[in-house]
């Protein structure tokens, strides 16, 4: 409102709108074009846009006397509401330049104009909640091998969801506090648990981590009826686990030979998954066995070590009486490497029948104690195979 000391006619008012803002009208809805102006603010209402800023401005207005007859006064009432895409803070400055053209009652045919730079200020609220991130790890790896500091970043901006558009004004606001981790989301919508060092952990089944993050205003208010205060937003970061599996096939060589053989027993094979140590040697991890049932059945079987972590692997056949390794085969696999691009491995063993050398596990032994006619005790072994 600007006061002038006699009614007159002739008056203009001009707002330039803060680019924080949009002109709307008294249902809220944001105007676009002039007509919209005009069809909510009246006839001598005129839309424009200086600088990327909407204008407002209204023309011929007259003042009229106030109730004590001290002034006479012209006001207009706009509407404004805070951008979808800004996201609040305190000391929010509504305008750019405002100003007023009267006719100058001291100097008649002229015109005086007042222009005010100095804009109100208020307080937009700020909202945000947190979102989700989902991360794939192999097992046996640590965290520290996919946040890297770019990751973190990312998975920063994407536990965030605020509730406007893309992308967001966030001049009156601080930078987004790093990343605080947590184990725990308690019922009061609260974090607890808190974790020291997120790149260290190695989760070995699906797990889920928390992170806050912390964003603060840039500008206080403290005489403010309504302010912004620092706002918590709390995501969630899902890692699934990837597990390796190795394949083991085995091969037994079609022989006829072999029934003609004093074996007696299923053809059984043992194997030992060994994975590589930080001293470069192997340890057993996992024994696995195919049976192949029947004595004479030929043919192909597998077996499967699963759930395996990263690293590096090798099979090894363990010996079986009866059989021996097939030409061109060997007793132990060449290194497998198991990671998130190489999730399998396979290897084939190939044996053929043999006849055995020693003891089987069919076999049956008859010890006996006996003492001959001279008085002297006699130790006999006799080894009994299928029945012979």
């Amino acid at each position: 409102a600007q006061h002038v000391p006699v009614e007159a006619g002739n008056i203009t008012l001009y707002d330039e709108i803060s680019e924080y803002f949009d002109l709307i009208d008294s249902e809220g809805n944001i105007l676009t074009s002039d007509a919209a102006v005009k069809a909510a603010y009246g006839a001598n209402a005129e839309l424009g846009s200086v600088n990327g800023k909407t204008t407002i401005t209204f023309k011929n207005l007259s003042t009229s006397m106030n109730a004590d007859s001290s002034a006479a006064t012209v006001s207009k009432a706009i509407y404004l509401k805070a951008k979808p895409s800004f996201a609040g803070g305190n000391l929010v400055p509504t305008n750019g330049e405002y100003k007023v053209s009267a006719p100058d009652p001291n100097y008649p045919g002229t015109t005086r104009e007042d222009s005010v730079t100095t804009s109100p200020t208020v307080n937009v609220k700020f909202e945000a909640e947190g979102d989700s991130d989902t991360e794939e790890i192999f097992l046996g790896e640590t965290l520290g091998e996919y946040l890297t500091t770019a990751r973190l970043t990312i998975l920063k901006n994407k536990l965030y969801k605020d509730s406007y558009t893309s992308p967001v004004d966030y001049s009156f606001l601080n930078e987004k506090s790093d990343i605080e981790w947590f184990r725990k989301l308690n019922e009061d919508g609260t974090v607890s648990e808190p974790i020291v060092d997120i790149t260290k952990e190695a989760p070995t089944k699906e797990t889920i981590y928390y992170g806050k993050i912390t964003i603060s205003p840039k500008y206080t208010d403290e005489t403010a009826e309504y302010k912004v205060e620092n706002v918590e937003v709390i995501g969630t970061y899902k890692v699934t686990i990837l597990e390796g599996q190795i394949t083991v096939t085995k091969e037994i060589e079609d022989l006829n030979a072999a029934k003609a053989l004093s074996y007696d027993g299923n053809p059984i094979f043992t194997f030992a998954l060994k994975k590589k140590n930080s001293q470069g040697g192997y340890d057993t991890v996992q024994t696995k066995a195919i049976d192949f049932g029947n004595q004479y059945q030929t043919g192909t079987k597998s077996v499967t070590f699963e759930k395996l972590g990263k690293g590096e692997y090798v099979v090894e056949e363990l010996g079986s009486a009866g059989w021996t390794v097939s030409e061109g085969y060997q007793q132990t696999s060449n290194a497998m490497s198991l990671n998130k691009t190489k999730k399998t491995g396979e290897c084939t063993f190939k044996n053929k029948a043999v006849k055995q050398k020693a003891f089987a596990d069919k076999d049956v032994v008859i010890n006996s104690i006996t003492k001959d006619e001279n008085g002297k005790i006699v130790f006999t072994k006799k080894q009994e195979n299928n029945g012979n």
